[in-house]
């Protein structure tokens, strides 16, 4: 069976709340855990100085600390299966995804990242990363405990598949489904509307069918698409929610309200749109404490896999 991947921050004093949330998705799944850790310190390489022995030393004893550490964690979390992989790299990002290539999870579990966003716009963290080049789910976890009945809610568009067919919205439901009977609650279905300014929608004129042209026409038609929706995955019609707004602010606010579990979907953007936006999921992390699972459409093609 495949394994579940938690990447630790790299404080070896820190509380490390994905490992906590990544040991019981692995217990849940049956799966064996495999967990990562960057040891490497610029602040403890200053302290040492330029001494080779020196460092090699400290290196090693911090790796040692670390493993230490970390078995002393997982048997009090009584934790499955599981392998340690611990590294010291100056820049990770290849020993990463080699890492993730080599292991092939059927799930990444990593803490966000708490930065000031103007460091996360400019510097793009690591949770960003894994989110846009990971080839699996990657869940991004906060410090706060799941509630006992938490919250899980598939974020999907109604309009997916009208035209074309599109298999994102059915992954995303699976995705939460799983999630749900891991945590032992029920799956919400939810949608974000964002109304254009009426203004708007009086300027258009003709362009706009008769049938939607007030904003309240506009919000009947769109529960309607989202109660088919829910129809079309066998989910109740009270457990789909429409939310108004933009989509990100719309769905951190609930889930800020709401703890939990939001599934959503990554999307493809050209590199200027996405360094400009951010996907929403890149989005809600700037400005929620959600916990997000990120799933990856069936046409992904991960950088990571064809380095």
């Amino acid at each position: 069976m495949k394994s579940v991947i938690v990447l630790l921050d790299s404080d070896i004093n820190a509380p490390q709340p994905a490992l906590n949330k990544a040991v019981f998705l692995a217990k849940k799944l049956g799966a064996p855990l495999q967990v990562y850790v960057n040891a490497y310190s610029a602040a403890l390489i200053r302290a040492v100085g330029m001494d080779k022995q020196h460092l090699q030393r400290a290196r090693d004893n911090v790796m040692q600390g670390w493993e230490k550490q970390l078995r002393r964690i997982l048997e009090k979390l009584d934790a499955p299966d599981s392998e340690t992989h611990i590294f010291w790299e100056q820049s990770e990002s290849v020993t990463l995804a080699e890492f993730i290539r080599r292991m092939d999870p059927a799930l990444l579990v990593l803490h966000r990242a708490q930065e000031p966003i103007l460091k996360r716009l400019l510097l793009t963290p690591r949770d960003w990363k894994v989110i846009r080049k990971a080839p699996c789910p990657v869940l991004c976890v906060g410090e706060t405990p799941w509630p006992s009945q938490p919250a899980v809610v598939a974020a999907v568009d109604p309009d997916h598949g009208l035209d074309h067919p599109d298999t994102l919205n059915g992954d995303i439901v699976a995705a939460a489904r799983q999630m749900a009977s891991n945590l032992d609650t029920e799956v919400q279905l939810a949608h974000v509307v964002e109304y254009p300014d009426e203004t708007l929608i009086m300027l258009a004129g003709e362009a706009v069918p008769v049938s939607l042209s007030s904003i309240d026409s506009l919000r009947q038609h769109y529960q309607e698409r989202l109660h088919s929706c829910a129809e079309e995955f066998s989910l109740p019609a009270e457990s789909a929610l429409m939310l108004e707004g933009t989509p990100h602010r719309a769905l951190g606010e609930y889930m800020d309200q709401h703890p939990g579990i939001l599934v959503l979907g990554s999307v493809h953007r050209g590199a200027i749109r996405r360094l400009l936006l951010g996907s929403t999921a890149e989005q809600i992390l700037l400005h929620s404490c959600a916990d997000i699972l990120v799933v990856k459409p069936e046409n992904f093609s991960s950088p990571w896999l064809s380095s």
